[in-house]
């Protein structure tokens, strides 16, 4: 990655239902993953729009959203800690039961959260609100 200029563009696809600043926290996951060399969990699942400061914001569909996720096996969610109500409200007891959500408010939550353990090293990305 360090002899080439990396240039990513996410624009959404109006012709699609498919609501692509929900994909703003994975794509960042995504990122450093493959910058860092450190693996994402595969046992978690998360959705959260992001500002440029690293700021996690709210999102839609969450019933739907941790629908899919528990079809999938998924017991762990990560959620912007702005739609907490919406997975008390919308969510029954049954769906609830054995599913734990982590509700984050800022990016390096995020991170911390998605990507295996592993030390700091001289290639890991941090991300940081300065």
């Amino acid at each position: 990655f360090s002899s080439r200029r990396r240039h990513t563009r996410c624009s959404r696809d109006w012709s699609s239902d498919v609501c692509s600043s929900d994909l703003g926290i994975t794509m960042v996951v995504a990122l450093t993953s493959a910058l860092s060399g450190r693996p994402v969990r595969g046992d978690i699942a998360m959705t959260g729009e992001i500002t440029l400061s690293g700021r996690v914001l709210p999102i839609g569909g969450v019933k739907e959203k941790v629908l899919a996720a528990r079809r999938h096996a998924i017991h762990h969610v990560i959620l912007p800690r702005q739609n907490e109500k919406h997975v008390i409200e919308d969510l029954t007891d049954d769906v609830r039961r054995g599913l734990t959500v982590h509700y984050v408010s800022e990016m390096d939550e995020v991170l911390a959260l998605a990507l295996t353990p592993t030390s700091a090293s001289p290639n890991t990305v941090f991300m940081s609100r300065t």
